[in-house]
């Protein structure tokens, strides 16, 4: 059996196939604060606990998000996870004034945040009368976004390329004396040059 140009096209075209249908779950999705969303600050002892809502742009699962700052300063700032956390009531009796814009007067107050942005992204804190920041919120490569990809994938991958390797093995003569390079080439035969 000759290995023609047809049957090269056929199996690329079923490599373009496999592509096209698979690449969505490849693509790395990542969880990113919501835009319309205004976060909220909360003095946690020392710390300042942040509260956000996230989605989840692999299926848009919106999360209300909590972490403190100061603990999860080295996670933001290499765009790991930070470590969230479910507050206590008691944890948000102390809400921290967010002002957008920055107050162009002193503010008597001894913490409050600033931003630029209406929704508060970035923002810096500024504690009495120093100020420090910008602090942006996390958004941070979604763990579980492509897991279900390589899980389902990787088996159907093999047996698609092994098939293709038997295929492309078996129909190949590639002990003629003329190569490979014209039986991949070579036209179709029609039935009446085979007589």
């Amino acid at each position: 059996m000759r290995l023609n140009i047809f049957t090269v096209s056929g199996f690329l075209l079923l490599g373009c196939f496999f592509q096209g249908c698979t690449s969505d779950l490849w693509e790395q999705k990542v969880c990113k604060p919501v835009s319309d969303e205004v976060l909220k600050l909360y003095r946690v002892g020392d710390d300042v606990m942040v509260q956000y809502v996230e989605v989840r742009e692999r299926d848009d699962h919106l999360w209300r998000r909590n972490f403190l700052l100061n603990a999860n300063r080295a996670a933001l700032a290499a765009h790991r996870t930070p470590v969230f956390f479910e507050p206590k009531k008691e944890q948000l009796s102390e809400p921290i004034p967010l002002f957008i814009p920055a107050p162009t007067n002193s503010v008597d107050l001894p913490i409050y945040a600033t931003s630029k942005l209406e929704n508060g992204d970035p923002f810096f804190l500024v504690r009495n009368g120093t100020r420090s920041g910008p602090y942006g919120l996390p958004v941070y490569n979604d763990p579980h976004s492509i897991t279900a990809g390589k899980i389902l994938l990787t088996p159907a991958s093999v047996a698609v390329d092994a098939t293709a390797a038997v295929v492309v093995r078996d129909s190949v003569d590639w002990s003629s004396e003329d190569g490979w390079h014209d039986h991949l080439f070579a036209p179709a035969e029609s039935p009446k040059s085979r007589k």
